[in-house]
């Protein structure tokens, strides 16, 4: 199903530091605080902070399965590898004794791992590394450990660590390839909670670190084909309808529809489609998907734990 594209939308994000923020690079250093900021190198060959992709769709997934369990979705724990209803969808497939088809790995896996991934399907939500809008300069914090005799600095469990102040810019860029509809919804309710600020990302969240607000400065969807796609932004089950059974995708409700003068805004690249929605229409559209999910949801649509 990957190997054909269907539709796709690339949404532009600014993660703001709300609080300071400190993601760790991993690794023993001989010098300087000993929880250090991951770093690498930029286009222009400058060394800079970096908040990794897999920090992101750590934080998206994280975040998703909160929501899927308050709904009573059923969704798999990446940690458990006994023989429990919550068990990895990724566990049940190699405990099988014969190959697992793409079809199967997506069909029977549960909703975190048919958006997110597993160790047997690649996932739908694709992020870039969020890129500091100018170089920061890092601040370097104590903290001690606290004797709990004495309620003073216990001797010896001093530890030093970095950090990037508030106000601080990332910039990344997230991808979502060949979605159904439920997916974008669950997407768009964890994008609104990032955007009100409620989503920690980073080390150090218990110590008050880690606070990111997300302002999404693009949004561009693109559908696949011949024919103009009109009033509806439509999700793969829409799309291939019989084709995509042994998928098991959700057919209906699987579409949202744009406002008239928008959907008049589709423009022709070569094979594809493209749409870009103005800032103000953002959250009407957000809210449209997140209705489709949230359907889904009530109606116990959303697919199963695998076994």
């Amino acid at each position: 199903m990957l190997k054909t594209l269907l539709n796709e939308s690339v949404w532009d994000l600014d993660l703001e530091a709300i609080d300071p923020l400190l993601v760790k690079a991993g690794g023993i250093t001989l010098s300087g605080p000993d929880a250090q900021w991951l770093e690498t190198r930029n286009r222009h060959g400058e060394t800079v902070q970096v908040i990794p992709g897999t920090t992101i769709k750590g934080a998206f997934r994280a975040y998703g399965e909160k929501i899927l369990r308050t709904l009573r979705a059923p969704v798999c724990n990446p940690f458990v590898k006994e023989n429990r209803p919550d068990r990895f969808c990724g566990q049940a497939f190699d405990r099988r004794q014969h190959h697992v088809s793409a079809s199967a790995a997506y069909a029977e896996a549960c909703p975190a791992c048919r958006l997110f991934g597993s160790t047997h399907f690649i996932g739908r939500f694709q992020p870039a590394d969020a890129m500091p809008d100018r170089k920061l300069l890092a601040e370097s914090r104590d903290g001690v450990g606290i004797d709990r005799v004495s309620g003073g600095a216990y001797s010896g469990a001093k530890f030093e660590y970095s950090v990037v102040p508030a106000g601080s810019v990332f910039r990344t860029r997230i991808a979502v390839q060949n979605f159904e509809m439920w997916q974008m919804g669950l997407l768009a309710l964890i994008l609104r909670d990032f955007m009100a600020g409620f989503i920690r990302i980073g080390s150090g969240k218990a110590r008050g670190l880690g606070g990111v607000k997300a302002h999404l400065t693009g949004w561009r969807l693109y559908q696949f084909g011949k024919n103009a796609p009109g009033r509806e932004v439509r999700g793969i089950g829409a799309q291939m309808e019989q084709a995509g059974e042994p998928y098991r995708l959700i057919a209906q409700p699987d579409t949202v529809s744009l406002p008239e003068a928008l959907a008049a805004s589709w423009q022709r690249e070569g094979l594809r489609w493209s749409l870009s929605i103005p800032k103000g229409e953002h959250e009407p559209v957000l809210a449209s998907m997140s209705e489709v999910f949230i359907a889904c949801a009530e109606a116990n649509r959303l697919p199963r734990v695998a076994q």
